[in-house]
């Protein structure tokens, strides 16, 4: 966790429970233990106030897009495993078929030539066109 994370979380469970709210300049924190409510008058505008208090609440929805965020990478590293190891047998099988496949010509081929001098032509164009099929 980087260390500005860790100073928000530990700067929110240290901050003062509101809720917060806002009139002017002057920000309450109506306290959850008691009827007291403190108060603070900012120098600035309205503007400034509403945004500290709503920094709270602001931050602990920050935090908590934080966390979602970093599930969705630590998820998405294990699909990146995942895909990876298929990927691996998606080559593995497709190196085969290829020898396969040049195993198959080679055989043709000679056939072609076994057939070819033995007369059998009807055969040997058929082998012929299986053969062009693998040309590019």
């Amino acid at each position: 966790m980087s260390d500005i994370v860790e100073e928000a979380r530990v700067l929110l469970e240290a901050a003062t429970p509101g809720p917060w709210r806002t009139v002017g300049n002057t920000v309450f924190i109506d306290l959850e233990d008691s009827r007291d409510t403190r108060w603070w008058a900012l120098p600035g505008d309205q503007e400034t106030a509403e945004f500290i208090a709503a920094a709270p609440r602001l931050v602990a929805g920050l935090l908590a897009e934080y966390d979602r965020a970093r599930e969705v990478a630590i998820r998405s590293d294990g699909y990146r495993a995942d895909l990876s190891d298929q990927m691996t047998t998606v080559e593995r099988e497709r190196d085969e078929s290829q020898a396969t496949i040049a195993t198959m010509v080679d055989v043709l081929t000679a056939a072609r030539r076994v057939l070819n001098g033995e007369g059998y032509t009807t055969v040997a164009s058929r082998i012929d066109a299986v053969l062009a099929l693998r040309q590019p």
